[in-house]
């Protein structure tokens, strides 16, 4: 017999032909490509311009969106310095009253990087409207 393998993502894969025994569970963490968050943060950018925010928000926001930036840029990403950048930011976007009323084109780019970020992103997924 034999496995025939084509293309295979996730945390952990086990290809066996025979018996397999796993005592003690197995676990692993699948973190889709970094260009995708990265596509995201270059729509929630766009969308941060059309926003009027107050002076000091506006400078919170950009601080922290580059922090994520960064975070995700590097050689190895840090997703748990991404989460919290985009945690603060989202809400200082709440202080600030630009979520109340936000449009899709703010939405949509900061659920992306919520579920790019897995488990580390369901506070910033709670924080978003609707």
């Amino acid at each position: 017999m034999g496995i025939k393998i084509k293309n295979q993502k996730a945390a952990i894969v086990n290809n066996v032909e025979g018996d397999q025994h796993n005592y003690g569970g197995q676990t692993g963490v699948y973190r889709a490509d970094p260009r995708e968050a990265l596509e995201a943060l270059g729509d929630l950018r766009a969308a941060l311009r059309e926003l009027r925010l107050p002076a000091g928000a506006a400078d919170e926001v950009d601080a922290d969106l580059r922090r994520a930036d960064d975070a995700i840029s590097r050689r190895k990403p840090e997703p748990e310095e991404a989460a919290g950048a985009l945690e603060r930011l989202t809400q200082t976007l709440t202080n600030a009253g630009a979520l109340a009323a936000a449009s899709a084109s703010l939405i949509a780019p900061l659920q992306a990087l919520g579920r790019w970020l897995g488990p580390l992103g369901e506070k910033l997924l709670s924080l978003l409207p609707g």
